[in-house]
């Protein structure tokens, strides 16, 4: 008995794994593909941790408006800040404060993004990228087929 709830344990952590492979596997050619689309230097950063960030910045125009207050370089900003959340995410309460702050500028990104191709479904894009696991490596990736405005950049 024992024997065989390990097995259907290591089975089901071998399906999850699966899962957020193909899921990163998904958004990591999603991104590049957007970032070849619109002609933004070294699209191979949407495969690298952190530097899948850097190209997010980059896809949005390098800027946005969050309270009134535009931030510039939004590349490098996601970049340095996620590697500084990082390293102090362990302090209790700023850490975990700091890394909410980061997520809802993330998904300020991906509105955005979403706006500039497919602004009718941008909400629920949004939506589902918050509520459903996986959904953004789809949207990403589904998106990036349908990214019809790149010839302005």
């Amino acid at each position: 008995m024992e024997e065989m709830v390990l097995a259907a344990l290591g089975g089901f952590i071998f399906v999850i794994i699966g899962i957020g492979v193909a899921a990163y596997v998904l958004a990591s050619l999603g991104l590049m593909k957007l970032a070849e689309n619109r002609r933004i230097e070294n699209p191979w950063l949407a495969w690298i941790p952190f530097g899948n960030l850097f190209i997010l910045g980059k896809l949005v125009g390098d800027e946005i408006v969050v309270f009134d207050k535009q931030i510039d370089k939004l590349g490098l900003v996601l970049l340095i800040g996620s590697l500084v959340l990082s390293a102090i995410s362990a302090i209790p309460l700023i850490g975990q404060l700091l890394a909410i702050a980061f997520l809802v500028l993330i998904y300020m990104i991906y509105y955005k993004l979403f706006m500039e191709i497919k602004p009718q479904s941008a909400t629920l894009y949004l939506v589902l990228s918050i509520v459903v696991p996986g959904a953004l490596a789809i949207i990403l990736f589904i998106l990036s087929k349908e990214d019809t405005n790149y010839e302005q950049y």
